[in-house]
């Protein structure tokens, strides 16, 4: 696996890490539950060390195994499961021709992200961007610029379509400092299909997008503010 960035003009850069590029694809076990090596896990915590009493934000389900990761190193998690809440409220948002607009999504997003500017030092976003509607996830990343402090880190997964034209439901888990377990819960048609290309222009507000290149359908992305 290898890594690629970019960075947008007049702001300093980050730290370059050394990331290995020999990485094998993601393991399945019997119970669909995914194992694998993340060098963008291993870039957060990287990211983050040296550093106590941080507050990450999930957005994501509840999960005691992350929570202790983060915990055993002094951190605070916190959590929005905003997916579940969305697919939940998406019938109420949806306009008379059907689209999402950005009003409506930024109604819901508040609801769900309604915390103090500069909060949080990381966010744990796994696939939640690209299964909201365009409006919805331009929504959401304005609000998370707007909680996240200067220099903080976002990671999120991308995904491409099977054959089929679906994706899957992931309930990702921090499981070390350098690997992450992903449980298949569903499968669905994704309400985006982004492209590297296309994922540069959707954080204008952050300094740089890191992109992890991939050999299976999962593409990992970092997000600095």
């Amino acid at each position: 696996m290898s890594w690629w960035s970019r960075r947008k003009a007049n702001r300093s850069a980050v730290d370059a890490l050394s990331i290995a590029s020999s990485a094998k694809p993601a393991d399945r076990n019997e119970s669909g539950s995914g194992s694998r090596r993340s060098h963008g896990i291993e870039f957060l915590f990287q990211h983050l060390r040296d550093a106590r009493n941080l507050n990450i934000l999930d957005l994501g389900m509840l999960s005691q195994e992350t929570t202790a990761q983060f915990g055993e190193l002094g951190h605070h998690l916190h959590f929005a499961s905003l997916l579940t809440g969305y697919d939940e409220a998406r019938p109420g948002l949806v306009g008379q021709d059907g689209e999402v607009t950005r009003r409506a999504s930024d109604r819901f997003i508040r609801q769900y992200l309604d915390f103090a500017p500069r909060s949080f030092h990381a966010v744990l976003a796994w696939d939640v961007l690209q299964q909201l509607d365009r409006s919805a996830m331009q929504s959401a990343i304005t609000h998370l610029e707007r909680i996240v402090l200067p220099n903080a880190v976002m990671f999120c997964i991308f995904q491409e379509p099977d054959e089929d034209g679906t994706i899957s439901i992931l309930d990702g888990v921090v499981s070390s400092h350098t690997s992450l377990k992903l449980l298949e819960v569903g499968r669905r048609r994704p309400r985006q299909v982004l492209t590297p290309r296309d994922l540069e222009f959707e954080f204008p507000q952050f300094r740089s997008v890191h992109f992890f290149l991939k050999r299976d359908a999962l593409l990992e992305v970092l997000v600095l503010s």
